[in-house]
């Protein structure tokens, strides 16, 4: 028989080796967990400030009496995708690293025609593209996602100007 206090000891250090062995499975898996939870995070709240740009910008007043105007609401847009405010020039963006050149704002008919004076928008759909989301572990670039599309239901001005 041995004694008891020689059988704790190694039981003792059966338990680090079980510990060391262990983590090196599960740190990894907690590390890459937290990632996917961090990246996902930013995606949902870039995916709703997208969403918001879309809602927006499918009540607001589209004048297309010339190509100025048609910018002003496309720029309109896409402040409001990344401040929150279509009349923000500058400031912190909803999502970190989002900028005015990530998001693209189109407005068509219901054949993909582009609006114009002559053209009755239909449809407002924007996107986002080439946005690098940074991680702590690692980033992730997203091209042409999100993407929301919105019926146009604000007042169509064939002629005017803002």
């Amino acid at each position: 028989m041995k004694p008891l206090s020689l059988t704790r000891r190694r039981q003792r250090g059966n338990a680090m080796v079980e510990f060391a062995l262990a983590s090196l499975i599960l740190i990894p898996v907690f590390a890459n967990t937290f990632q996917f939870g961090f990246t996902f995070y930013q995606y949902l709240r870039l995916e709703e400030a997208v969403r918001n740009a879309a809602r927006y910008g499918g009540s607001r007043t589209f004048n297309s009496g010339n190509s100025s105007s048609i910018s002003a609401f496309q720029t309109a847009v896409k402040r409001m995708a990344v401040y929150g405010d279509p009349a923000a020039t500058s400031g912190t963006p909803l999502v970190p690293n989002l900028a005015v050149s990530h998001v693209t704002v189109t407005l068509s008919d219901g054949a993909g025609n582009a609006a114009s004076a002559s053209v009755t928008p239909r449809r407002v759909a924007v996107k986002v593209s080439g946005l690098t989301i940074n991680g702590v572990f690692g980033s992730a670039t997203l091209s042409g996602r999100p993407f929301v599309e919105f019926p146009y239901f604000g007042q169509y001005l064939p002629s005017g100007t803002e």
